[in-house]
């Protein structure tokens, strides 16, 4: 015989049901609306260094710390678009996965708007390449990262980097897998031109970004290294010299290369003034070149990084100012020169105090040099061992600040320095 509840128990029974659901409505209900609040500042300049004890991108505004962003252990080159709104951070070559992290800078360089930078989106590459001087090359609007392990360039929509659609703008297929050095010029037509420097091939391919066409190759660079536009031509550091190539294919004008004074190669340059190319190579070298690109053969002299009283110096980083009037040489032996970025004439010379043997050399599995990120009045330095950023101020020849970073800070990028 089937019993039914009796009135007390369903009634009992729907009471508690009610209480159970007025419970479960009462978080729903003590969630208010809140007022949005902007979160914007300004600041005059936003610094981005890599913690490569961590890999972790730390953000500084005017010298205090606003974020950590990470990203996979850990970056290896560090890259700014020319807009300044987005920074590439690639990955150390020491594992079978390689990581391009793109992080939204959230920085306005124009108006010095600033709120907080984020990571965009990480892919994987592979033997992602293609920086030089903290820039990558962007043709057609968008920025270009190479694919060294497979010959190939991808172009990215900055556009599409901080959203869900699709970035990939376009891919050229570049001569053949390799190590590469860019420059982006443009022809009589105004078109872009694309010169991809290849170091195994030990030559220059020439292509048309648009169409991907190639439009000339030029041979004669043993081991390529380095590649910077001068004027109406472009440079390739070579192992015997600088092979020097128009600017234009369709010019008319031949490739040349122009022997070295001595057994010093370039491997990297850097734009100084009135015409002025720096080239440096690695190793404890003691003389910086200087390249003059305004004669019809430019002219490649030595510049002695000794001091007037013949103290042994030897670059171990080196940069020019944006506008191109210093010449800033951080050396082994713990001093930042700062010489005439036309001549090479040491100005002054401030000592900081981290010192590095001759034979230190880094290899691809994470950054661990101090690196240099210049503005037209100062200079970050970042001291991997002490674990700081210290800046000196060019004009005084002095140091006016230490800032403490947690980790070991190598590779940097500067927003809002000009």
């Amino acid at each position: 015989m089937t019993r039914t509840p009796s009135r007390a128990v369903a009634v009992a029974a729907g009471c508690a049901l009610l209480a159970s659901a007025g419970a479960a409505l009462l978080p729903a209900a003590a969630h208010r609306g809140v007022d949005r609040v902007p979160e914007v500042w300004t600041a005059q300049e936003r610094l981005l260094v890599v913690d490569s004890d961590t890999g972790d991108l730390v953000v500084l505004d005017d010298g205090d710390e606003v974020e950590r962003l990470s990203t996979p252990p850990a970056p290896i080159s560090l890259a700014r678009s020319d807009d300044g709104r987005h920074v590439f951070a690639l990955r150390g070559r020491n594992t079978d996965r390689d990581h391009v992290t793109v992080i939204d800078t959230a920085y306005d360089e124009v108006t010095g708007e600033a709120r907080r930078p984020y990571v965009a989106r990480t892919y994987l590459a592979q033997s992602p390449g293609g920086v030089s001087d903290g820039r990558l090359p962007e043709v057609g609007g968008a920025i270009g990262v190479a694919e060294e392990g497979t010959g190939a360039m991808h172009l990215l929509d900055p556009g599409g980097l901080s959203g869900l659609g699709d970035a990939a703008a376009a891919s050229l297929e570049l001569a053949a897998p390799d190590h590469y050095a860019f420059a982006v010029t443009h022809g009589g037509d105004g078109r872009e031109v694309l010169h991809a420097g290849h170091l195994r091939a030990g030559g220059v391919q020439v292509l048309d970004p648009a169409t991907g066409r190639q439009r000339a190759w030029y041979d004669g660079c043993t081991t390529l290294h380095g590649a910077a536009p001068a004027g109406e031509r472009v440079f390739f550091g070579c192992a015997d010299g600088v092979l020097v190539t128009p600017a234009d294919p369709d010019a008319g004008t031949e490739a040349r290369l122009v022997p070295y004074p001595s057994d010093e190669r370039v491997a990297a340059f850097h734009a100084g003034a009135g015409g002025t190319l720096w080239g440096t190579s690695e190793g404890a070298n003691t003389v910086v070149h200087r390249i003059d690109t305004t004669r019809d053969v430019p002219l490649i002299d030595q510049v002695s990084l000794s001091t007037g009283s013949g103290a042994l110096r030897t670059a171990l980083a080196t940069t020019t100012t944006p506008d191109g009037s210093r010449l800033l040489v951080l050396t082994h032996q713990g001093f930042l020169q700062i010489r005439d970025g036309s001549d090479g004439a040491l100005l002054r010379e401030v000592q900081l105090g981290e010192r590095y043997d001759l034979d230190f050399h880094e290899h691809v599995d994470r950054a661990e040099a101090p690196d240099l990120a210049p503005a037209d009045g100062h200079v970050y330095v970042s001291q991997p061992r002490g674990g700081r950023i210290v800046t000196v101020d060019l004009g005084r020849g002095r140091v006016v600040d230490r800032m403490p970073v947690a980790g070991m800070p190598t590779r940097m990028v500067l927003l809002g320095g000009a």
